[in-house]
């Protein structure tokens, strides 16, 4: 017979005599003192309490609403405002309009006169304290007439050599004549350079016209 069973078969042989032995000898109930019963129920009840107290406890602990910490909300980013680049227009520059170039018109006037000639020639050298005289050929050129009452030969500028400063017209010239106008001069004796100037003048007007002028050397040699 194998091991396995034989050790099982005295397993069993043994449980079955101790079941027996217990149940031939009934154990006697024990006696308990009523003060040792009296502070075991006291010492139950404590114990119930502390144990009630420790399940309200945990019940609490376990009821307490957890404190939620705020997640720190990360702050939004501020979006850079797109800087706006303003628009130039360029306003067309306004072209000056050129104003209109005023025409001068050259009206010639009606006393106009042409030299012909001139005795002595300018540049001419002349000895000192020599009087000499000047003799201009003019031509009348203009349309009017030049009437020998009002109209005279007058210096009007140069140095002062002449011998007199205003001259008579030797006579009416109508356009188209010539005529000799002549002054009588009279050379410094400090050699030098001399000019006169001359014009025909309506005097009563203060009207002037055909201007006229000699320059001249002064020397000894």
């Amino acid at each position: 017979m194998p091991r396995t069973i034989v050790l099982l078969l005295l397993v069993l042989s043994l449980t079955a005599a101790g079941l027996g032995a217990c149940q031939s000898t009934p154990t006697p109930a024990p006696t308990m003192d009523p003060a040792v019963l009296t502070q075991t129920a006291a010492a139950a009840r404590t114990q119930e309490r502390g144990t009630q107290e420790a399940l309200q406890t945990s019940q609490a602990l376990l009821n307490i609403t957890p404190t939620i910490t705020p997640t720190q909300t990360t702050a939004p980013t501020r979006t850079a405002t797109p800087t706006v680049t303003p628009t130039i227009t360029l306003v067309p520059t306004r072209t000056a309009t050129p104003l209109p170039s005023a025409t001068i018109t050259n009206t010639p006037s009606p006393y106009t006169c042409r030299l012909v000639s001139q005795v002595p020639r300018d540049g001419s050298t002349i000895k000192p304290n020599t009087t000499f005289t000047v003799t201009w050929t003019v031509q009348n050129v203009g349309k009017a007439v030049w009437e020998d009452i009002g109209i005279d030969l007058v210096q009007l500028g140069g140095d002062k050599i002449a011998v007199q400063t205003i001259y008579d017209l030797p006579r009416t010239v109508k356009p188209g004549e010539t005529v000799d106008l002549q002054v009588e001069l009279k050379a410094p004796e400090t050699s030098g350079y001399y000019r006169t100037d001359w014009k025909l003048a309506i005097v009563d007007q203060g009207f002037t016209f055909c201007p006229l002028y000699v320059d001249f050397w002064v020397s000894d040699r």
